[in-house]
């Protein structure tokens, strides 16, 4: 069984994203270009530009986690250079009151 639409056969869509393709391609409309979304993410990519990569680092891996010490001293690992001598610290240990010191 094939659809069709005054007498001639109409292919399927392979996507439902595809299903407009053909109706918005001739009014000037392209598909979304991938990059930032939001203005947050604007933002983060123009400071990308300008600064250190070790600083972007350090941002984003704080990012919200900024008034969450457990995670931050679980993740540390993340942003250390590779010869610091941290032990990777399990973020369930970190809740146990009775192993911290």
């Amino acid at each position: 069984y094939q659809r069709r639409v005054h007498g001639k056969p109409v292919p399927k869509a392979s996507s439902s994203a595809a299903v407009f393709d053909d109706l918005t391609s001739g009014m000037g409309f392209t598909k979304q270009q991938a990059g930032p979304t939001t203005l947050g993410e604007m933002r983060k990519e123009e400071r990308r530009k300008t600064t250190d990569p070790d600083k972007i680092k350090l941002e984003d891996w704080k990012e919200g986690k900024e008034a969450n010490v457990r995670a931050l001293l679980s993740t540390l690992q993340d942003v250390l250079w590779p010869t610091a001598n941290w032990k990777p610290v399990n973020f369930g240990e970190l809740m146990d009151a009775k192993k911290l010191r």
